[in-house]
Order: C-alpha cells, then sequence, then structure tokens
C-alpha cells in the first residue's frame, strides 16, 4: 500500500498535524535560521522561504504522499515545537524521517518523543517500509537520537536505518 497523505497523531504530551497555512510562522522560524539549520543546509531568504513554504503546504495535503510536513505540538497548549519532515521513495518502499525543533523546544526530549510517535505509526501502518534517517557525522545530537531510537548506521548506504528487530 502507499504512502497515504498523514492525518493528526497522537501522543502522550505531543500532537503531530499536517502543516497548515497558519504555521508559516514556525516554518520561517525554523528554515529562515542558520543555526537551526546548521547541519541541514542554509537558512532561506524571505523569498525563498515563502516559496518553500508554498510547496511544503501542497505536498503535505497531496493524497499520495512523496514529501510530508508534520507540526509536533503540545497537546495541551497552543506552542508549536517543532516540524518532522517526511520524504517517501516509493519504489524502493523507503521512508526517510527527519525533525528540526525551536530552540525553546530543544533538549526537552521532545524530537525523541515526536519522531518514536512518528515511527511507531509507520512501522504499525508501513510495515513493509524501510524507515531511514540520515544524518550528518558532526551532528552529535541528532546521531544519538537515531541510536536512541534504534536506528543502526549503514556504511554501504551512508544512512541511519532501523533495526527492523527493534520496530515499536
Amino acid at each position: 500500500m502507499p504512502v497515504q497523505k498523514f492525518e493528526v497523531i497522537n501522543g502522550g504530551r505531543l500532537r503531530l498535524r499536517p502543516l497548515t497555512g497558519a504555521d508559516y510562522p514556525l516554518y520561517a522560524s525554523l528554515y529562515g535560521d542558520a543555526s537551526i539549520l546548521r547541519f541541514i543546509g542554509p537558512a532561506l531568504d524571505k523569498l525563498s522561504l515563502q516559496k518553500s513554504f508554498e510547496i511544503a503546504l501542497k505536498l503535505s495535503h497531496s493524497a499520495k504522499c512523496k514529501r510530508s510536513f508534520l507540526v509536533a505540538e503540545l497537546i495541551n497548549e497552543t506552542d508549536c515545537a517543532g516540524i518532522l519532515g517526511i520524504t517517501v521513495t516509493e519504489a524502493e518502499k523507503i521512508i526517510e524521517v527527519g525533525v528540526i525543533f525551536r530552540e525553546a523546544f530543544q533538549k526537552q526530549h521532545m524530537a525523541f518523543e515526536s519522531l518514536q510517535i512518528l515511527i511507531t505509526f509507520l512501522c504499525n501502518k508501513y510495515a513493509e517500509y524501510d524507515i531511514i534517517a540520515k544524518v550528518v557525522e558532526d551532528n552529535r545530537a541528532a546521531i544519538w537520537l537515531a541510536r536512541r531510537l534504534g536506528f543502526n548506521f549503514n556504511s554501504s548506504t551512508s544512512r541511519f536505518e532501523l533495526d527492523k528487530q527493534n520496530r515499536p
């Protein structure tokens, strides 16, 4: 079964929901911040942010998922902590996951919790897919996070792959 558009996924203290038009300030605060993106790529300028957001919004609401963005928000509050990115390579049955969080929400185990919610959902609904994460070798926090979630580094593919025996 191909990966479909994501709906709301609830966890203990976090909810993952598709990106909406109201999320532009969050998106801009993450993708326009060079310090947050230091391991991902260059920060986007104002015009590029707007174009990128419009594309992300469209992709997140497409019936068949090729790329999607989920907002991680606290269930009992209106605060949005960060964004999770999902990229699906249907031909190879691979789902790549990634996460970026606002600085105020880093080091609170929310990235771990949000990825755990997403990965559990993916493993239950799309068991035939491999789940991967691409991490820059200098990003020690992301490497720690990937390993804590059960990913192992595959040197032949240069990516972290979720160990099928340790899936939730």
